[in-house]
């Protein structure tokens, strides 16, 4: 394998696993959103209210981390 084959596979290589750390970051908040959602949901008794907020609170969270991740890496890049 001559440099140019390994430097392509080192950028392949990077770029799968920020792809995989991303969908990590997205996947974490919301799922565990749903989770205590559906705890705190059947602790108060809110038929789904507390659900749906700590999803929404779940999603607002995976796209800050998402931008944070992003910011980061095109930081690194300049």
């Amino acid at each position: 394998m001559d440099k140019g084959e390994r430097d392509l596979w080192q950028a392949v290589t990077s770029t799968a696993g920020l792809v995989g750390q991303l969908g990590f970051a997205v996947a974490v908040p919301i799922v565990l959103g749903a989770v205590i959602g559906v705890h705190l949901d059947r602790w108060l008794g809110a038929h789904g209210i507390v659900v749906f907020a700590m999803i929404l609170l779940g999603l607002v969270g995976a796209g800050y981390g998402a931008y944070l991740m992003i910011a980061n890496v095109l930081r690194d890049k300049r």
